[in-house]
């Protein structure tokens, strides 16, 4: 096995952990959870500048929440390969709290970086936004841009860095 063929496996499982893990806090629990990461391209996932911004964005997101009268506890946090990480109980329905996690992220200094999943007491998916994000580079759907590789990996990035690195530093 090849060091991309390593972390490609170490990538998934981790996937595959977060998922176990907000399934079993919707099951323990019997309300929302939120999973609360960044949306980090390419490599490496962590960084000191990363987890300054993680919990920059994490006060923030929870000091919203609070101003929307959406009361949200921390249930957990931690880093793995795929970066800091944190779940949130909601006690509002999903529906009501993805759509102020989506007006959290379109109108955050970074909140293109975020991805905030929603996952419902009775679901067994996320709840999806109405809309498709855009493209970190361009005007087109995310999904597209990635699928087709339109923009190399590099560019992608050198993109979120940047933000990141201004984000940090104000």
């Amino acid at each position: 096995m090849t060091e991309i063929e390593a972390i490609q496996k170490q990538i998934l499982r981790a996937k595959e952990i977060r998922w176990i893990k907000q399934h079993n806090f919707k099951q323990e629990y019997k309300s929302t959870i939120i999973s609360f990461k960044f949306n980090i391209p390419s490599w490496p996932k962590n960084s000191l500048e990363i987890r300054e911004a993680f919990q920059k964005s994490k006060f923030s997101y929870c000091s919203y929440m609070k101003k929307n009268h959406k009361e949200i506890s921390l249930l957990e946090q931690n880093e793995t390969i795929l970066g800091p990480e944190a779940f949130f109980l909601a006690k509002d329905g999903p529906v009501k709290v993805k759509k102020s996690s989506i007006d959290f992220e379109e109108n955050f200094t970074i909140g293109r970086l975020l991805d905030i999943d929603v996952l419902g007491p009775n679901s067994d998916s996320h709840i999806e936004r109405e809309t498709k994000r855009k493209c970190y580079l361009c005007n087109n759907i995310a999904i597209y841009c990635m699928r087709e590789n339109t923009h190399s990996q590099i560019e992608l990035r050198l993109f979120f860095d940047t933000l990141l690195k201004k984000f940090v530093e104000e």
